[in-house]
């Protein structure tokens, strides 16, 4: 088992701890003043994070990502369209899929890609040697795409593991130097590399033993032979090579050789635009893209209506390295709310939650917010939103009389857009208060003060998402991180706590934050991994993982909060040849489920389909599988959850569901697993409808010493101030924010969820 990204994420997660974890511990409380230990542990505090900043600073100048992976190849291939050529034919490999998926980028990153991509790949290193460049794209004969079949290749992925594994050996090596240098202290994190190997072995393993276990259960399906060779050449036949122009001559070059050999006459040409990269010249029915749309449920006139709040289209090659997050803003939250404090870490937050009646969904690309229409608690669409500064979103928007309605639910649809194919939908709840019985036969909800709250709780949610388009190189992943680190280098300096500063001063260093990566591109990166290393997959449409930050109600009546992974496409191809395509989709699928509860298993209990699998066993509970509507209906199951279930039934799809509910974390639960019986794409499902990983903290100040507070309070109302959608692409900071005062304060002990072993 290849182990080169776990230092990375280690890194990674331990950066961004040492930058919120500023107060170091203290152990000398008795013996020394408050007021003069404040002031020796701020100063030392802030010391620690500028040396800290400045190790990343010289640090990150050393990694092969230091320069654009272009740049450094316009080095190495100066230009020369027959030395790009032979670094194409021979450095990437022919993939079948329909249109460009993964980019210029993606291609470079991964090695893989079909003919478009590899072109695309090829005009790019041409048109950024001042050559002029085109497209060239002929549809071939089924016996012309029968000769490309043999150039599809499982990917050897040894030579690319083996270079990974020792650029991070070189990379820990340099990161300690530098630091050392710098004369900066690291904890050794022997410890904690261990700890995440073990566990990244066990979710290994245990994927093996369930993904046979599924398979033995829906063995008869999965024994259908399906076409796969067929459908490669179907996407051969859409081929596309290079022309580019030498003096008053056209040049054609195809990474394939085809177009040379079989003389190949183009019949459709796409010019590259000299002044911006290939990929944009591709037309938009050649892109692979997500659509993103928030739908809300309303009650009105006697029957259920739905309204798009907002839709936005992306195309995910050329989204990479910016973040993308999906929240609402409360449109009439108050200047003067009152102030989170220790013993109440969401201050009257409850309280001003439920007195919402308008809200505007944001997608906020990079640092760009996307708005488009607000929506109220009668389930209206009030009119269009302008992105005007906070407390004012959709001001003074027409509200003409009428008839009575009730917001009784939202949810987000992704619909996936391939060339060549059928627009795929899924669907991701975000509340839902009507009943299935009251939905399913038209009648009025049934309302109450408790499902307000909820509504109100449920539009906190905070949904980081990451499209892959392609397996990820670890050293791209620590420089995107890293970057982000050192662009918000002044925003972290400024929020030290060894000076006094107005609410003016602190609501402007907060403004002028860049977005940091997500936590679904850490997911990303540990599943490319595992991708390697089962070298007859790859991507062949856009992967989406999305992770949740929301804050619910405690059965205790307090706050607490909610993440969550989900994946919510995960469907990979196999290369022709492969002897059990559909077994290795369910491979994928399972492990996809493992690693999901992985990245959150330090926090606390996972709810997670692969956890309640483990669980079964234990319990001596069986699965059974579920092929028809009539076969759910018979299965004693709560209502809500057995409509969850309906909803991910199909006709290609079956559900694998334990015969009784699990006991898991003190409570019954459900979760089933989803599989394509004609392909064999596998996704564990959580008894929210999600491809998810839930875990739920009591509150955001639990390990917080009460005897000092410190930055880290601040930093953890800020995220709390975050997570309810209350800034504005963190660009409108409410008033709200805390007086200086109130988190110039050191921390005793903190420890942050993500970065320590369980106990």
């Amino acid at each position: 088992m290849n182990h080169k990204l776990t230092h990375t994420i280690c890194l990674l997660l331990s950066v961004s701890v040492a930058v919120t974890q500023i107060g170091a511990p203290v152990h000398a409380w008795q013996n020394t003043s408050e007021s003069s230990l404040r002031v020796t542990v701020e100063t030392e505090a802030e010391n620690q994070l500028s040396d800290l900043l400045g190790v990343i600073d010289e640090y990150q100048s050393t990694l092969r990502y230091s320069e654009s992976q272009f740049e450094y190849w316009d080095k190495q291939l100066a230009g020369n369209p027959y030395k790009i050529l032979t670094f194409v034919s021979s450095q990437t490999s022919l993939i079948p899929y329909r249109g460009s998926l993964k980019g210029s980028r993606g291609v470079l990153m991964d090695r893989r890609g079909n003919s478009l991509d590899r072109s695309v790949l090829f005009a790019e290193l041409l048109r950024r040697g001042k050559l002029p460049v085109q497209l060239c794209n002929t549809t071939l004969s089924d016996e012309q795409a029968k000769i490309l079949v043999g150039q599809t290749r499982r990917f050897n992925s040894k030579r690319l593991l083996a270079r990974q594994d020792m650029e991070s050996k070189k990379r820990k090596s340099h990161f300690k130097k530098t630091a050392k240098h710098a004369k900066f202290a690291l904890a050794d994190d022997t410890v904690s590399t261990k700890l995440h190997r073990e566990r990244l072995d066990g979710a290994v393993t245990r994927s093996v033993f369930q993904a046979g276990s599924l398979s033995k259960l829906v063995k008869a399906d999965l024994t259908t032979k399906i076409a796969a060779d067929q459908q490669a050449i179907e996407s051969l036949r859409d081929h596309w090579w290079v022309r580019f122009r030498d003096g008053d001559e056209w040049i054609e070059l195809d990474p394939t050789g085809l177009a040379e050999d079989l003389k190949l006459k183009a019949t459709k040409t796409i010019a590259i635009d000299s002044k911006k990269i290939a990929d944009q010249s591709i037309p938009k029915l050649l892109q692979h893209r997500i659509e993103i749309r928030v739908v809300i449920e309303q009650w009105s006139e006697n029957k259920y209506k739905n309204h798009v709040a907002l839709r936005h289209e992306i195309v995910p090659s050329q989204t990479m390295d910016q973040p993308i997050v999906l929240y609402h803003a409360p449109r009439k939250w108050p200047l003067g709310a009152a102030m989170p404090t220790v013993s109440d870490p969401f201050g009257s937050l409850n309280e001003q939650l439920a007195k919402q009646t308008e809200w505007v969904p944001i997608l906020a690309i990079g640092q760009n917010p996307i708005m488009q229409k607000a929506f109220d608690h009668r389930g209206y669409i009030l009119a269009e939103a302008k992105p005007s500064p906070f407390g004012q979103l959709g001001e003074g928007l027409t509200r003409p009389s009428q008839p009575a309605g009730i917001l009784v639910g939202e949810w987000i649809e992704y619909e996936i857009r391939v060339p060549g194919q059928k627009p795929r939908v899924e669907k991701r709840e975000v509340f839902r208060l009507a009943d299935a019985d009251h939905r399913n036969n038209k009648k009025a909800p049934q309302w109450s003060d408790t499902k307000t709250t909820k509504r109100a709780l449920s539009l906190t949610d905070s949904i980081e998402m990451y499209p892959q388009v392609c397996n990820l190189d670890p050293a791209y992943v620590e420089r995107v991180f890293l970057d982000s680190m050192l662009a918000n280098r002044q925003s972290f300096l400024s929020l030290a706590p060894a000076k006094k500063r107005s609410v003016s001063e602190l609501r402007k260093s907060l403004k002028s934050f860049a977005p940091m990566p997500s936590m679904a591109l850490a997911l990303a990166a540990v599943r490319s991994e595992q991708l390697n290393v089962i070298p007859e997959v790859f991507l062949s449409s856009p992967n989406l993982i999305t992770f949740h930050q929301k804050i619910k109600t405690a059965d205790n009546k307090k706050l607490k909060t909610c993440l969550g992974m989900d994946i919510v496409f995960n469907q990979v191809d196999v290369v022709p040849g492969t002897r059990l395509p559909q077994k290795s989709r369910v491979q994928v699928g399972v492990m996809d489920t493992n690693l999901e509860a992985l990245m959150l298993r330090p926090c606390s209990k996972i709810e997670n389909t692969a956890e309640l699998y483990a669980a079964s066993e234990k319990q001596k509970i069986g699965w059974t599988v579920i092929k028809t509507s009539g076969q759910l209906d018979a299965q004693k199951i709560p209502a809500e959850i057995k409509s969850r279930m309906a909803d991910t039934l199909g006709s290609d799809y079956a559900i694998i569901i334990p015969k009784k509910a699990i006991e898991f974390d003190d409570k019954p639960t459900y979760g089933w697993w989803r599989i394509n019986l004609k392909t064999g794409e596998t996704l564990g499902i959580g008894q929210l409808g999600w491809g998810q990983a839930m875990t739920e903290r009591t509150a955001l100040m639990t390990n917080v010493s009460k005897r000092g507070e410190g930055l880290i309070e601040y930093v953890i109302v800020l995220s709390t101030i975050m997570i309810c959608g209350i800034v504005s692409a963190i660009r409108s900071l409410p008033s709200w924010v805390a007086p200086a005062e109130s988190v110039r304060r050191t921390t005793n002990r903190y420890r942050i969820c993500v970065s320590l072993p369980d106990h």
